[in-house]
């Protein structure tokens, strides 16, 4: 045999092998389909899924980065409400989770604990420098 026709050999059980494993997968599928339907939490699930309004919500990954509008909108509720209150602020900040306000309340401070020498974030954010300054964070 030429290595053409070895080539053309290996190939063809390829493509066998991957038929094979497709077919596998769809007949898993039509069987966990199956087990589903007879199944009456998965019956009751699905209904409720589908009666359940869809909510379009912006992911989480594309809303990563903080404005300025809403840093001072945080500084805000944080004077109102205290820098650990961040079960109140949860729903006043628009698109924001309560673990994203969290998080943001966290790395502000590491940041100003981390270079107040430098009076970076006096650069970054005049209002949280002043807030931490009086505080005496």
């Amino acid at each position: 045999m030429s290595q053409f026709e070895l080539e053309l050999v290996r190939l063809s059980l390829v493509i066998q092998i991957s038929e094979i494993k497709a077919q596998i997968a769809q007949k898993q599928q039509s069987q966990n389909t199956q087990v589903a339907q007879k199944d009456p939490w998965a019956i009751k699930h699905q209904q409720e899924k589908r009666s359940q309004p869809k909510v379009i919500r912006t992911p989480s990954h594309h809303r990563t980065r903080w404005t300025a509008q809403e840093d001072s909108q945080l500084l805000q509720m944080v004077r109102k409400y205290g820098f650990d209150s961040v079960d109140q602020m949860e729903g006043l900040l628009t698109g924001r989770s309560k673990v994203q306000i969290y998080f943001r309340l966290r790395y502000l401070k590491t940041f100003y604990e981390e270079n107040v020498e430098s009076k970076q974030i006096e650069k970054m954010n005049p209002e949280w420098y002043q807030y931490f300054v009086e505080n005496g964070m």
